[in-house]
């Protein structure tokens, strides 16, 4: 049976029709943000509304998006940052249901329908997330990211060990769900989505798809390639999560080897362009953090890899 007929059966007794919401933040995405939309329209569970938030863009985005006119909801907004946008848009939304798309990705046909029926069926469920197939900018397939077991996404998530929970691409969200775990904070943008999946694995009920379901396309433009943020706000992110009273207390111990993690993810980065200055200083902090953890990922991985979204 297909996806789309498994979740209309899975919602035919129910007298409400649940509802979706697609959110999709934009600041300067003109290149990309059509792909994007379309995307949504051919959902096979077609969400109940678009909405696009333009997050100040000064380039042409606003224009193309007249093409779309009576098929999404735009906002716009100063430009204030990707979790002010995604906010702006879950506060404006009608949905039962939230689904967070990045201006440059895009949604496989079945991933609404397939997240659906699967929260339909276990109402206590408030997160939904599939894997993601990583895309080259001309939309060739250049790996397949699973999606994390449910036991091993908080702990993957918060040491940035991959895969992780993705929330802005792969996730369908009950409503109550993003409320409760406060939505996404402000202050960031590259480690926004690592915050919020974090705080609502510990919230909430979550469960995975088995099949990739979004499709996450690299260029050059990404925001996890801007170092400077991430090297501002993950500390900031690490002392917020692990002073959560809800924090399991085995992941109390992890903080070290999470410290190491983000420090040799920088190193990595920063000596593949060129900057060997900064690359030597984040490496020895790694190795000072965790020596065992640095020598685990050195044989595991190449430092060229990022391991966060």
């Amino acid at each position: 049976m297909p996806v789309a007929s498994s979740a209309m059966a899975s919602t035919a007794n129910l007298t409400h029709r649940p509802t979706i919401s697609a959110i999709i933040p934009v600041h300067n995405g003109r290149d990309f943000i059509c792909q994007t939309i379309r995307s949504v329209l051919t959902q096979t569970y077609t969400p109940d509304e678009i909405i696009v938030v333009d997050d100040g863009s000064t380039d042409d985005t606003v224009r193309t998006l007249e093409r779309f006119r009576g098929r999404i909801r735009l906002l716009r907004q100063s430009n204030r940052g990707v979790s002010t946008a995604r906010n702006a848009g879950a506060s404006a939304a009608n949905g039962d249901f939230l689904a967070f798309l990045d201006a440059d990705d895009i949604w496989f046909p079945e991933k609404t329908a397939a997240q659906l029926d699967v929260l339909t069926i276990n109402p206590a469920l408030g997160l939904v997330y599939s894997g993601i197939v990583v895309l080259d900018q001309t939309m060739r397939c250049v790996c397949t990211i699973p999606a994390p077991e449910e036991k091993a996404a908080l702990t993957n998530t918060l040491l940035m060990e991959p895969p992780v929970l993705s929330i802005a691409q792969a996730a369908l969200i009950r409503r109550t769900a993003f409320v409760q775990a406060g939505g996404f904070d402000p202050r960031f943008s590259t480690v926004a989505d690592a915050d919020l999946a974090c705080r609502l694995a510990l919230t909430t009920s979550i469960a995975r798809t088995s099949q990739p379901l979004v499709g996450y396309r690299t260029h050059t433009g990404q925001m996890h390639r801007n170092l400077a943020a991430l090297e501002r706000e993950y500390p900031l992110l690490l002392r917020k999560l692990f002073a959560l009273p809800d924090l399991p207390p085995e992941l109390h111990s992890l903080r070290r080897r999470a410290e190491a993690n983000y420090r040799y993810t920088l190193a990595g980065e920063y000596a593949h362009r060129g900057q060997r200055r900064r690359a030597a200083r984040h490496l020895a902090a790694a190795l000072f953090a965790s020596p065992r953890r640095v020598r685990t990922l050195r044989h595991a991985r190449s430092p060229r890899v990022p391991s966060g979204p």
